[in-house]
């Protein structure tokens, strides 16, 4: 299966794949098929590929067979012959067509061992992801929507333009953040300003400065034990980062900030 945009990664020190590239930028993407068959690439899942992605963990938690939740899930009802692949650790990604009027985002555990990949997320392809069943992408049937929909906990996979830690800018980017933190004021509940004072800090950490959500989280910290009460902003930040990351906070990157670098050095 060809996809139209697709992405390098690396193994970074725990020898776990990650994006290579600010793979949220189109321009840093290109067609599966380029890719060589010994290489595992990022497939962007949503409207820029056409695709979600059911992720069904099998056999990699003791007890957990996402196959067998989404089988009771059916309940009777037949699971689409759709695109199928098996990933290294045993589980299977069920790809299904992207319908812009059922628009579907990333959430892990909507069943047990079933986590779904769509706009704003990615999933691992190519070397050691075996297909087993190469049929056309299906359309998806309204109790899979129904699945999607489902409460669990809402995550992008990654932060779209988040920047690694193998790249040149790296370094800077966390003084550059270290510095804005500190100069932020404490946020203090009843005072009104909170909501704009975090969002606002979530769309220059994510939009401007490209941090993964995780490290802006860590080098948050000594902010929030200023706050008062200590710690009463961190869930509300997170979440901020989250969508500024997703681009639905309006966050631009704005010409002549650091985000206008393209040069990329990647470990």
């Amino acid at each position: 299966m060809n996809f139209r945009e697709a992405f390098p990664l690396y193994r970074d020190k725990r020898g776990k794949l990650m994006p290579a590239v600010t793979w949220g930028k189109p321009e840093t993407c290109r067609p599966s098929e380029t890719f060589g068959p010994d290489e595992t690439y990022g497939v962007p899942t949503g409207p820029r590929n056409g695709i979600f992605v059911v992720d069904l963990d099998r056999g990699h938690q003791p007890g957990v067979d996402g196959l067998a939740s989404l089988a009771e899930a059916a309940a009777g009802r037949d699971i689409p012959d759709t695109y199928a692949v098996r990933s290294p650790r045993g589980g299977v990604h069920l790809y299904f067509k992207w319908n812009p009027e059922h628009p579907v985002g990333n959430r892990t555990g909507v069943l047990s061992g079933t986590d779904v990949r769509g706009a704003g997320g990615y999933v691992r392809a190519g070397a050691g992801y075996e297909v087993i069943s190469d049929a056309p992408i299906a359309d998806a049937p309204a109790w899979v929507y129904a699945i999607t929909g489902r409460k669990g906990d809402e995550q992008p996979a990654v932060s779209a333009i988040a920047i690694s830690p193998g790249d040149r800018r790296w370094s800077e980017r966390i003084a550059k953040a270290d510095a804005y933190i500190t100069g932020q004021p404490p946020c203090i509940e009843g005072q009104g300003q909170s909501e704009q004072q975090v969002r606002e800090m979530a769309v220059h950490l994510s939009r401007t400065l490209e941090l993964p959500i995780d490290t802006s989280m860590q080098q948050l910290e000594p902010f929030f034990a200023r706050c008062n009460p200590p710690g009463y902003v961190r869930d509300k930040m997170r979440r901020a980062l989250v969508r500024a990351a997703d681009g639905q906070l309006g966050g631009q990157i704005l010409p002549g900030t650091f985000a206008s670098d393209s040069a990329l050095l990647v470990g």
